[in-house]
């Protein structure tokens, strides 16, 4: 059920933002990004700390409980339609209509997650569209 709170998909964006730059993730910068985004606060502070420990718990991040740094794991999705329902999270954290299939490889927020290869065509909210030559998006079902 978090996948698709606004400070979290902002967390996992983050995470997987800072993956990429620098193939680690680091709770200060974390704690950077997110001051950036909602505001020098102790409190943001501390969710990012506890958001940290929560990605931990569920293997979405690897690391010492004290560590500073963290590992990208892989939380393995091995049901579709689970897939399918984070994909309606990815899209609503970003208030968008449709991602392209092949673009969901290079999501940040899915940086932690090993999805299946196929998608049904229907399911959770959204729906598999095949637009122009061969692009294939998932669209929220309205």
């Amino acid at each position: 059920m978090l996948a698709d709170e606004p400070f979290i998909h902002r967390l996992l964006d983050a995470c997987g933002r800072e993956q990429r730059a620098r193939g680690e993730i680091d709770t200060v910068a974390l704690r950077f990004r997110m001051r950036n985004a909602y505001g020098p606060k102790s409190s943001i502070d501390r969710a990012t700390q506890r958001g940290v420990q929560t990605l931990r718990s569920l293997g979405i991040l690897e690391g010492p409980a004290q560590a500073s740094i963290s590992r990208p794991g892989c939380l393995v999705i091995t049901d579709p339609e689970l897939a399918a329902w984070l994909v309606r999270c990815l899209l609503m954290g970003r208030q968008a209509e449709s991602v392209a299939i092949e673009d969901l490889g290079y999501a940040s927020e899915f940086f932690g997650l090993c999805m299946p290869p196929a998608l049904p065509k229907s399911a959770a909210g959204v729906s598999k569209h095949i637009e122009g030559l061969g692009r294939t998006v998932l669209a929220v079902d309205r």
